[in-house]
């Protein structure tokens, strides 16, 4: 995989990423207190 590329995917992740943090807290889609804090740790893969 060549750099670009690599960069090319990143912005795709954080594109999907706020897309569904975009429609899940303002359209209140199974809206919790942990709802960011768990897209945070999916997106940045942070351990439990």
């Amino acid at each position: 995989m060549n750099k670009q590329t690599v960069i090319d995917d990143i912005l795709m992740s954080m594109h999907k990423f706020a897309m569904k943090a975009y429609s899940d807290v303002f359209e209140l889609k199974n809206y919790s207190p942990n709802t960011i804090k768990n897209y945070s740790k999916h997106f940045l893969c942070l351990p439990e």
